[in-house]
């Protein structure tokens, strides 16, 4: 069964590359100053979005266990 998973992206660390969005565009957009963002603050987990987690080059996005606030990445 998957986990339901909390989103948040570091602003001081993304580098506004975008490959979240372009990965997983319906979990992640950029703003208006070219920084990710979580559409949604909480997600069923799925490999769409630890693709686009795991490709963050400087690891900005950080995925928490909704359930039980254990930290899963990074």
């Amino acid at each position: 069964m998957p986990r339901n998973l909390k989103l948040s992206v570091d602003r001081g660390l993304c580098t506004s590359n975008g490959l979240c969005e372009h990965l997983a565009g319906e979990i992640f957009q950029l703003d208006g100053y070219r920084l990710a963002v979580a559409k949604v603050p909480q997600i069923e987990e799925n490999v769409q979005l630890w693709d686009a987690v795991e490709s963050c080059p400087v690891a900005a996005i950080s995925v928490v266990d909704a359930d039980t606030d254990e930290a899963l990445y990074p």
